[in-house]
């Protein structure tokens, strides 16, 4: 914190006192640390197990604060009113298997979208992460910017541009995944590719194709204690957890991880992409401490011997 103290006095004098300074453009928003709060409540006592359950939450803490809005909307179109009370069955888990979440990441980038970006031309299009000012706006259906400007006639209000997004998300959701719902999933939108740099991004295709790994289906989204953030114009991942680990301080042989591909760099090494699997479906492996537990894992030594 001291930091910043000294960044603001280095900055006073040039710009004013009172100034802001924009530090960076992303920030968490808190559903994170609220869904863990709850969690630690919930779960306790905790083992290895429910740490385990909290690294793979997928709880989209906007979607359960908009959905009784949704839930709330008056609907003439019958069919899209089916669709409505389908999605209230949703328990807010952005599962790859999800049907639902499936619906929901698309109803988010409509909403989005036409909330801001008639007023605010493209500042929507990171997507995942962005706007978290949309929640703040749902306790105020007459604001201002719920109006689309672009209409001239016409004064929207909370509910005409949440009946909207209903719309839209559901019309994208078709497009892309077809008209069976039992054939969507969260996952065929929401993928990770592991690019390896800078081999991996040399626009050779047989070169990329040997270091690259994916896309594949994944869980989670941008607020959701397993974040795995997407904005990059599409639902694919632009970052997430790099690293899980679980400490038993009780024994710590017993201590978990996992991180996002494998150990070796070398694409012939099987140790080159095995974690990626596991760290999909939050497994983990076991990470020994102590010098017979090691010994006992070993699958090979290396001895290095000084020069003559």
């Amino acid at each position: 914190l001291a930091y910043y103290d000294q960044l603001a006095d280095q900055l006073g004098d040039e710009f004013g006192a009172d100034s802001n300074y924009v530090i960076a453009r992303f920030w968490d928003d808190g559903y994170r640390g609220e869904r863990i709060n709850e969690m630690l409540e919930e779960l306790a006592p905790h083992t290895l197990e429910t740490f385990q359950q909290i690294h793979g939450d997928n709880l989209d803490g906007s979607a359960r604060e908009i959905m009784p809005f949704i839930a709330d909307l008056q609907i003439e179109d019958a069919d899209l009113a089916e669709v409505r009370d389908w999605l209230l069955e949703w328990d807010f888990q952005m599962h790859k298997d999800s049907r639902y979440a499936a619906l929901w990441g698309n109803i988010w980038v409509a909403l989005t979208n036409d909330l801001w970006n008639d007023q605010l031309e493209g500042i929507s299009e990171a997507g995942g992460y962005d706007w978290w000012a949309t929640t703040l706006l749902m306790n105020d259906p007459e604001n201002v910017w719920w109006d689309d400007v672009t209409t001239a006639d016409v004064t929207e209000t909370r509910d005409d541009i949440l009946l909207e997004a209903l719309s839209a998300g559901y019309a994208a959701t078709v497009e892309a995944l077809g008209e069976e719902r039992s054939s969507w999933a969260w996952g065929a939108l929401h993928t990770v590719k592991f690019t390896s740099d800078p081999l991996g991004q040399s626009g050779i295709a047989p070169i990329e194709n040997r270091f690259n790994r994916g896309p594949f289906p994944v869980s989670g989204t941008s607020n959701a204690v397993n974040a795995t953030n997407w904005g990059n114009g599409d639902f694919s991942i632009g970052s997430g957890p790099s690293e899980r680990v679980i400490y038993d301080l009780s024994n710590w042989d017993n201590s978990l991880s996992v991180h996002t591909t494998g150990e070796s760099g070398h694409p012939d090494s099987v140790n080159y992409d095995d974690m990626i699997e596991m760290w999909i479906n939050i497994q983990y492996r076991t990470m020994v401490y102590s010098r017979a537990a090691v010994e006992g894992a070993a699958v090979a030594t290396l001895v290095l011997m000084p020069g003559s």
